[in-house]
């Protein structure tokens, strides 16, 4: 195999990544909610960790359940705290961001202690490679489990390294 065909599906799995965030990331500056990806994306991060602490196989279409729910936990808390730039603010909406990121951090490590072999979750969770993307990787997944943020590749079943 040359270096061409093997350099094939990271590269296709780098251009939709750059369609897709590009296009969303258009709406995050506009709307000013500039870290809500890394906070989703520890949410997600959370919710597969959970779903190991109950018994789920990692790589399940279970897993991503738990993730996905748990990012769509954290777009409703996003979106029932967001409040027009009329109404006077308390605390802006990018500080309770910053604090659900900390909180799914500090659960997701918490949790990460409870399951046997978390240390290699966490580290799953945390690294990404789109390089060693596959063309089974690639196309495995539904689209409907890509979802969960897009934090460096750490939901992100196109960019987790193929094990």
């Amino acid at each position: 195999m040359s270096g061409l065909q093997l350099m094939i599906p990271p590269f296709v799995a780098c251009m939709v990544l750059v369609a897709m965030l590009s296009y969303l990331g258009l709406h995050v500056i506009a709307r000013e909610v500039i870290f809500v990806d890394l906070s989703l994306a520890q949410m997600a991060a959370l919710g597969g960790l959970s779903a190991l602490l109950i018994h789920v196989e990692a790589d399940s279409t279970w897993a991503y359940a738990f993730a996905l729910f748990a990012t769509a936990v954290g777009a409703l808390l996003f979106a029932l705290t967001r409040t027009s730039s009329r109404e006077g603010r308390r605390v802006p909406q990018e500080a309770f961001i910053g604090i659900v990121y900390v909180v799914a951090s500090a659960a997701a490590v918490l949790v990460a202690n409870k399951v046997p072999g978390g240390g290699e979750a966490i580290e799953k969770t945390l690294t990404g490679s789109a390089t060693a993307s596959s063309r089974f990787r690639f196309t495995r997944r539904k689209p409907s489990a890509w979802g969960g943020g897009s934090s460096g590749g750490t939901s992100c079943s196109i960019c987790r390294s193929a094990s």
